[in-house]
């Protein structure tokens, strides 16, 4: 995240606005997710797709079905958070263009696709 924040200031002639807003309150807004997101959508989806395929690839062993259905029941927790909360009124993240924000999440909400969820 510090990165992106980083990369996004020193570049701001070469980035497109709305990445990462120079209005302040709209920066905020993308700030708020991206700080919310490392231990919610980035915990749950991470850790599932280590469960469910990651750890059985590296450790030849079986999947452990308890973890996979508590990072599963975790990750629905999550997409209902993006959906009633923050993606409630608008149609990105942090507003009315695509973010930074967009960018973390989408990220991290593919990796299910890749373990055939």
């Amino acid at each position: 995240v510090a990165i992106l924040r980083y990369l996004s200031n020193k570049f701001s002639d070469k980035v497109a606005d709305h990445w990462y807003p120079s209005d302040i309150q709209k920066q905020a807004k993308v700030d708020e997710y991206m700080e919310w997101q490392h231990v919610n959508t980035r915990l749950a989806f991470v850790r599932y797709f280590q469960y469910k395929f990651l750890i059985p690839l590296t450790t030849q062993t079986p999947p452990d079905e308890k973890k996979i259905a508590k990072f599963q029941g975790l990750m629905e927790e999550v997409l209902d958070k993006l959906e009633g909360i923050w993606l409630k009124d608008t149609e990105f993240i942090a507003g009315d263009a695509l973010s930074l924000a967009d960018l973390l999440a989408i990220c991290e909400l593919q990796q299910p696709s890749i373990v055939g969820l």
